[in-house]
C-alpha cells in the first residue's frame, strides 16, 4: 500500500511540474511558437494554467488520501493491538483460574486424605522397591523416607493376617482382586486398614508394578464392634422380653408334669404302704415320673437356651431342627391361645451357617407376631402354618403364614422399624432385630399380606457351601 501510495503522488508531481513549465512558456512573449500556433497561445496558456491547478488539486488530493489512508490503518492496527491483547489478558486470567483450581483440588484431595487417612503407594516388581505417600508413612507410624520395600511392609502386618495379606497379594500377581481389611502394628497399638490394588502387567502378562491406596479404618472397625455388642444386647432383651410373653404358658406347661409328679409319688408311697405292694403298678407310677419329669427338665431346657445371653458359635444349622425346637417350646402358648400351628418342612435340605440360638429367636418372634394376628374375637379358622423349602438351588426359605388380619399399606411401610409395635404390651424390637439377624447371615427377611386373609414373614438363608460341609 505504501508503494502505490508513492506512484500516486509521484505522477501528480511530474504533472504540475510540466503544467508550470508549459503555462510559463506559453506567456513568455520571447518564446515563439510554431508556424500557425501563435494565434492560439492563449488557448494553450489556459490549459498550462488548467493543468498547473489541476496537478496542485492532485497532489492536495492525494496527500490529503495518503494521510487518511495512515489514519485508517494505526486505527486498524490500534484495533487489532487490543484484540490481541485481551486475548491474551483472557489466556493468562484462564491460566491464573486453572492454576487457582489445581491448588484448590490439590489442597481439597490433601484434606480428604486427611479427613478420610487415605495414602497412596507404588511398587516397582522389578527392582522391589516401595513408595508411600507421607499420608501412608503417618498410617503405620514410620518416619517420611523410611526406606521400604514389600518385606518390610509384610514385617509391619499383624502376625495373625500376616499370611492372609500375602496370599492375597501373590494372587492379585495372578490377576486376582486385591481389595482388603486387615491389621497392622505400630507402636504395640492394633490398628485397622483397608487396601485396594491394581497390577500392571506387560503385553506378554508379566507383572511390572502395582499401585494402590491404605485407608486407616480403626475408628469404623470400633464402631461396628461396639454395634455388635449392643446388637447382642438388644438380642438377649428381646430373647428376655420374648421369656416373659410366654410366662403363663410356660408356667402352666412346666406346672402340669410337677403336679404329675407329685401326685404319682404320693400314690407310689400309698402303694407302698400296702402289706402286699403291687410291684407292677409301682414300675408304671416310677415311669410316669421319669417321663413328666423330662418333659419338665426339656420345657427348662428350651427356656436357659432362649434366655442365655451368649449365642453359641456359628456352625451348621439344620433348620428343620430348629424349627421344630421352637414349635415344641411355643407349643402351651399357640395352645393358650387357640391357635393351630402346623409345618410343612421340606425334607433333605442341606445345611446352612449360622447360629442356631439366633435362628430360634427369629421363628419364635415370627410365630408369636403370627399368633397376636388373631384377635379375642378373631373367627375361625386361626391357623398358622410354618414352611421351610429350598429355592433355587443356593437358598433355604422359611415362611410363616397366618390367617389374621394382615398388616396393611401404611402399617407396611414401619413393620421393620425399631420400636414400631402394634401391640400395647410390645417393645417394637422383635422384628428388627430378627432382620438384623438374618442380615448377619447373609439372607433376607420380608413381610407381605396374604391375598385373602393374613400375613406371611419370609426369610432366607443361604446353605453351606458343599466344601464347608465336607469339612
Amino acid at each position: 500500500m505504501t508503494t502505490k501510495r508513492k506512484h500516486g503522488v509521484l505522477p501528480a508531481l511530474v504533472m504540475a511540474c510540466a503544467a508550470v513549465l508549459l503555462a510559463g512558456a506559453a506567456f513568455s512573449p520571447a518564446h515563439a511558437l510554431p508556424a500557425g500556433w501563435e494565434g492560439y497561445r492563449g488557448w494553450i496558456a489556459g490549459i498550462a494554467l488548467g493543468g498547473l491547478v489541476l496537478g496542485l488539486l492532485a497532489v492536495v488530493f492525494f496527500q490529503r488520501q495518503n494521510g487518511r489512508e495512515i489514519e485508517l490503518r494505526q486505527g486498524d492496527l490500534e484495533r487489532l493491538v487490543r484484540q490481541r491483547t485481551a486475548l491474551l489478558e483472557a489466556e493468562v486470567e484462564k491460566g491464573r483460574i486453572a492454576q487457582e483450581e489445581l491448588a484448590q483440588s490439590e489442597a481439597d484431595l490433601k484434606m480428604v486424605q486427611e479427613v478420610a487417612v487415605v495414602g497412596g503407594w507404588n511398587l516397582d516388581l522389578h527392582t522391589n522397591e516401595l513408595a508411600w505417600t507421607d499420608s501412608v508413612y503417618e498410617i503405620f507410624g514410620l518416619p517420611r523416607g523410611t526406606p521400604l520395600d514389600y518385606g518390610k511392609f509384610l514385617s509391619l502386618v499383624h502376625p495373625d493376617d500376616a499370611e492372609y495379606v500375602d496370599r492375597s497379594w501373590r494372587d492379585a500377581l495372578k490377576g486376582a482382586r486385591y481389595d482388603i481389611e486387615h491389621r497392622i502394628l505400630t507402636d504395640g497399638a492394633v490398628k485397622w486398614v483397608r487396601q485396594k490394588a491394581r497390577v500392571e502387567f506387560s503385553d506378554n502378562g508379566t507383572p511390572l508394578r502395582g499401585s494402590g491406596i491404605v485407608q486407616d479404618i480403626t475408628g469404623r472397625k470400633q464402631a461396628e464392634q461396639e454395634q455388635h455388642v449392643l446388637r447382642r444386647q438388644l438380642m438377649h432383651v428381646s430373647r428376655v422380653t420374648t421369656a416373659g410373653e410366654l410366662t403363663a404358658a410356660l408356667a402352666h406347661e412346666i406346672s402340669q408334669p410337677l403336679a404329675a409328679i407329685l401326685a404319682n409319688a404320693q400314690a407310689a408311697r400309698h402303694i407302698l404302704n400296702d402289706e402286699k405292694p403291687d410291684m407292677d403298678e409301682l414300675h408304671a407310677i416310677l415311669e410316669d415320673i421319669i417321663s413328666d419329669d423330662s418333659r419338665a427338665r426339656d420345657m427348662i431346657k428350651r427356656i436357659r437356651s432362649l434366655l442365655r445371653k451368649e449365642s453359641e458359635k456359628s456352625g451348621r444349622v439344620d433348620i428343620n431342627q430348629v424349627i421344630e425346637d421352637v414349635l415344641k417350646l411355643v407349643e402351651p402358648e399357640s395352645r393358650f391361645r387357640g391357635v393351630t400351628v402346623r409345618s410343612v418342612l421340606a425334607q433333605g435340605l442341606p445345611p446352612a451357617m449360622g447360629d442356631p440360638i439366633q435362628m430360634g429367636q427369629v421363628v419364635i418372634n415370627l410365630l408369636l407376631n403370627a399368633m397376636e394376628a388373631f384377635g379375642e374375637d378373631s373367627e375361625p379358622p386361626r391357623d398358622v402354618t410354618v414352611e421351610s423349602r429350598m429355592e433355587g438351588g443356593t437358598e433355604i426359605v422359611v415362611s410363616v403364614r397366618d390367617t389374621g388380619k394382615g398388616i396393611g399399606e401404611q402399617a407396611m411401610r414401619s413393620v421393620f422399624d425399631p420400636f414400631y409395635t402394634a401391640r400395647g404390651n410390645g417393645l417394637g424390637l422383635g422384628l428388627p432385630i430378627s432382620r438384623s439377624i438374618i442380615e448377619a447371615h447373609g439372607g433376607r427377611l420380608s413381610a407381605a399380606d396374604n391375598p385373602g386373609a393374613g400375613a406371611t414373614f419370609s426369610f432366607s438363608l443361604p446353605v453351606m457351601e458343599r466344601k464347608a460341609q465336607h469339612e
